[in-house]
């Protein structure tokens, strides 16, 4: 072989517009299958640099998806000092209207509990489909894996024997690698956190409020049911382990909400569609971090 073809970067070069086909149809799995195996039997720095840019540019593609950066919260309406509508017979508790021979008592309305309950309805959260998230997510677990086998072959390819200039580029690539690992493990905390936990549990607070409003007169059982298969639908335990410290306080204060609103016996009941309730086990690690670190 002689001239390009001799050279390491050839079969990666060979593979390029194949690589932009797949991710072009979303195919990450496999493009990135293409792109370590030419690796692994053509290593050479410029290969990397491919691999790893390769890397970024996927990373570049996620990245919009990430909208939010802080957490969604549910504004609880404070109590207002609204006029209760009364038109008494004497009583002053009731409204009382005639009809021929016939008296309709009409319960009063406090139009203070229906402001607040109002108020809470307009409060509106972006919320992500669990199997839109899924695929989000499958992409970061793609990527996840295929940089950390650039990072493992960089430590192992140091090119002692080759030119300063050669050094220095492995030095570069390596930083560059390093740095998108960091880029990469806050870019996908984000969107588990801030895209797709928290503000499912700003709405799951804001439907616990509307279901034990006063306005109401008496608690929807329904309605508290439904937020809480909402909150599982929408994430599972894994997710919740590696987002945010914020984001998991908040779901520890939206589960004692409900605990304190639904009661010991309806609580038991529930706990089944509940299984994602923290844990204080220090062996079990939390955060962006541990999502990298997980085997």
């Amino acid at each position: 072989m002689t001239g390009k073809d001799a050279t390491p970067e050839a079969p990666m070069l060979a593979i390029q517009k194949e690589v932009e086909s797949l991710d072009g149809r979303g195919e990450y799995k496999i493009a990135y299958e293409l792109i370590n195996s030419r690796l692994e039997r053509h290593y050479s720095l410029k290969n990397m640099e491919y691999a790893i840019e390769h890397a970024e540019n996927h990373l570049s593609k996620l990245l919009p998806y990430n909208t939010n950066s802080k957490k969604s919260v549910f504004h609880e309406p404070s109590d207002k000092m609204g006029k209760i509508v009364v038109a008494t017979d004497g009583v002053g508790s009731v409204l009382l209207s005639p009809i021929g021979s016939v008296v309709i008592r009409i319960v009063i309305l406090n139009e203070a509990d229906k402001a607040n309950y109002q108020e809470a309805v307009k409060q509106k959260f972006v919320l992500v489909e669990k199997e839109k998230a899924k695929r989000i997510i499958a992409q970061y677990e793609i990527l996840r894996g295929s940089l950390k086998i650039y990072l493992d072959t960089l430590s192992k390819k140091y090119p002692v024997d080759d030119a300063d200039s050669e050094k220095q580029f492995y030095f570069k690539l390596r930083d560059r690698a390093e740095a998108l690992k960091k880029r990469l493990i806050d870019a996908r905390c984000n969107y588990i956190s801030y895209q797709v936990i928290s503000p499912t549990l700003a709405e799951v607070s804001k439907e616990l409020y509307l279901a034990t409003s006063k306005w109401l007169e008496l608690d929807d059982k329904q309605k508290i049911k439904d937020s809480i298969i909402q909150m599982t639908h929408s994430f599972h335990y894994e997710w919740l382990f590696t987002s945010a410290e914020e984001v998991r306080d908040q779901y520890c204060e939206v589960i004692k909400a409900m605990k304190d609103n639904i009661g010991k016996a309806e609580w038991e009941q529930y706990k089944v569609i509940t299984t994602m309730l923290d844990s204080e086990d220090p062996s079990k690690p939390r955060g962006a971090e541990a999502w990298w670190g997980r085997e």
